[in-house]
C-alpha cells in the first residue's frame, strides 16, 4: 500500500468514528447517562479527601497556626502564590 491509501483509510475510520459520537450525543438518554456515569464517578473519587478523619494533634496543630497567623502559608508555600500582605 502506498502512503496515500493508508492516508484515505485512516481518514475513513475517523470519520466513522466522528460520525458515530454525533450520533450518539443526539440522543438526550445517552447523554443523561453519560452524566450520572461521570458525577457517580467523580463524588466517588473526591469523596475520601473530603471526608477523611483527622487527628487530633493535627487538627490541633492547624488551629494553633491559623490563630498565629499562619493559616495558609504551607499552601502559599507549595503552590508558589504570592505572599499575603
Amino acid at each position: 500500500m502506498t502512503g496515500w491509501v493508508i492516508t484515505v483509510i485512516g481518514l475513513l475510520l475517523l470519520g466513522v468514528a466522528a460520525f458515530s459520537v454525533y450520533q450518539a450525543f443526539r440522543s438526550p438518554k445517552f447523554v443523561s447517562r453519560l452524566t450520572k456515569i461521570a458525577t457517580k464517578a467523580a463524588i466517588e473519587a473526591i469523596k475520601p479527601v473530603i471526608t477523611a478523619p483527622r487527628d487530633l494533634e493535627e487538627l490541633a496543630k492547624d488551629q494553633k497556626d491559623y490563630r498565629a497567623g499562619r493559616g495558609d502559608d504551607y499552601w502559599r508555600k507549595r503552590s508558589g502564590a504570592p505572599p499575603k500582605g
